[in-house]
C-alpha cells in the first residue's frame, strides 16, 4: 500500500508547476514586502477584504504597558517573523521586537505610537481560585472580525498544566488569536497574559473526552524580569487608579490592547508547514503495520484515504506561501527526503 507523497513533496517544495493561480495573477501582492502594507492606513484592510486573510499572515493580541509604546505579547505570536505590526487606534503601526523570553513565552515590542491608554499590572499579588477575570482580544480575526472581543470567567487554579506554578488555569474562553492578550481582574489590573488552551483534539484521541473551558495565562509577575531588562521602561502603576467597575475596566482594556499582525520569513513559514506534512507522513508505518487480514486491510484503506486528504490540505497550504530562496528550498527538500527515507520502503 503506497501513499502519493513523494511526488507531491518534490513538487511542493520545488514550487515548479504547482504555484497557485493567485500567485501567478497577482505577483505584486504576494511579493510586495509586508512592511509596505503594514504602514498603509487601515482603510487598506477593506480594499483587500481583510489583511489578516492574506497568505502567510498571522495574528495575536497584546497590550500597552507604557504611554510611549512599549507593548507586551506572547513570544510564540512573533516567533520567526520577519515583520511585525500592531493595529491600534484604527491604524496599523510598525513595531520592533526589543526583548524576548521564549521560556516563559513573553515578548516586548516597541510600537511607533503614543498610546492613549495603558493597563495597570498587578505585580506581587497572586489571584486566588474563584476570582473573577476577563480578557479582551482578537480571536480568529479572519473570521470573527477585527473588533475586540470580551470574554469573562474566573480563576480555576493557581497552577497550570501539570501544576506548572507559572500559570493560572482559567475558565475565560479564548480562541487562536487571543494569545498575548491581558487577563484582567475586576478592578482593571492585568494579572496574566493569555497564552493557550488545553488541546481538545489530543484529549479526544488520548482520553475520549472534550475539555470544557480549560485555558491558561502566564502570571504577570513572570514578565517583570524581562521588563526590567529595558531601562527605558518606567511602569506607571502608581499613577493608574483602579477601575470603579467592570464596565470601566473593559473600556480601558479595549483602548489599551492591539491586534498584532505578523509576516513570517518565507523560509520559516515553509518549514513550519513542511514539518506539519512530515508529522502526517509519520502516521503511515503504524497504519501499514496494523494490516493483519482483510478486515484490518479495509480499516487501513479508510485511514489511508483520510491521510491522503490531510496531505492534500498540507500541500495546498504550502502552495499559498511566498516563495523562499533556492537555498532554503533545497535544504528543506533534502531534510524531507531524509525523513521519508527513515519511514521505510512503504514510502518509496
Amino acid at each position: 500500500m503506497k501513499l502519493k507523497i513523494t511526488s507531491l513533496l518534490v513538487a511542493a517544495l520545488s514550487f515548479s508547476p504547482m504555484i497557485s493561480s493567485a500567485q501567478e495573477t497577482a505577483p505584486a501582492l504576494v511579493k510586495t514586502p509586508i512592511t509596505n502594507i503594514l504602514r498603509i492606513s487601515v482603510c487598506i484592510l477593506f480594499f483587500f477584504g481583510s489583511l489578516v486573510n492574506l497568505p502567510g499572515i498571522g495574528t495575536g493580541t497584546g497590550f500597552f504597558i507604557t504611554a510611549d509604546g512599549y507593548f507586551l505579547t506572547n513570544h510564540h505570536v512573533i516567533e520567526n517573523c520577519e515583520t511585525v505590526g500592531v493595529k491600534a487606534a484604527e491604524t496599523i503601526h510598525s513595531a520592533a521586537v526589543v526583548a524576548t523570553d521564549p521560556t516563559n513565552d513573553i515578548a516586548i515590542l516597541k510600537v511607533d505610537i503614543k498610546s492613549s491608554a495603558i493597563i495597570r499590572l498587578r505585580l506581587g499579588e497572586t489571584a486566588t481560585p474563584g476570582d473573577d477575570a476577563f480578557t479582551v482580544g482578537f480571536p480568529d480575526p479572519g473570521v470573527l472580525g477585527v473588533n475586540p472581543k470580551t470574554t469573562r470567567g474566573s480563576i480555576t487554579s493557581i497552577t497550570g498544566l501539570k501544576d506548572d506554578p507559572r500559570f493560572y488555569q482559567t475558565s475565560v474562553q479564548i480562541q487562536p488569536g487571543n494569545s498575548g492578550g491581558p487577563l484582567i481582574d475586576k478592578r482593571g489590573a492585568v494579572i496574566g497574559i493569555t497564552t493557550g488552551m488545553l488541546n481538545a483534539l489530543d484529549r479526544i484521541r488520548e482520553k475520549q473526552y472534550i475539555p470544557q473551558n480549560v485555558n491558561y495565562a502566564l502570571k504577570i509577575s513572570y514578565a517583570k524580569p524581562l521588563i526590567d531588562t529595558i531601562a527605558k521602561i518606567n511602569l506607571p502603576n502608581g499613577e493608574i487608579k483602579p477601575a470603579a467597575d467592570f464596565k470601566e475596566a473593559q473600556a480601558i482594556a479595549e483602548r489599551a490592547i492591539g491586534l498584532v499582525i505578523v509576516a513570517p520569513s518565507a523560509g520559516a513559514a515553509l518549514e513550519k508547514k513542511a514539518m506539519g506534512l512530515s508529522k502526517t507522513m509519520k502516521k503511515i508505518p503504524g497504519i501499514v503495520s496494523s494490516i493483519k487480514d482483510q478486515a484490518t486491510m479495509d480499516v487501513a484503506k479508510k485511514s489511508m484515504t483520510a491521510l491522503n486528504m490531510e496531505v492534500d490540505a498540507h500541500v495546498a497550504e504550502i502552495k499559498k506561501l511566498p516563495i523562499p530562496d533556492a537555498a532554503t528550498r533545497k535544504s528543506l527538500s533534502s531534510r524531507m527526503e531524509k525523513e521519508m527515507a527513515a519511514l521505510g520502503p512503504q514510502m518509496q
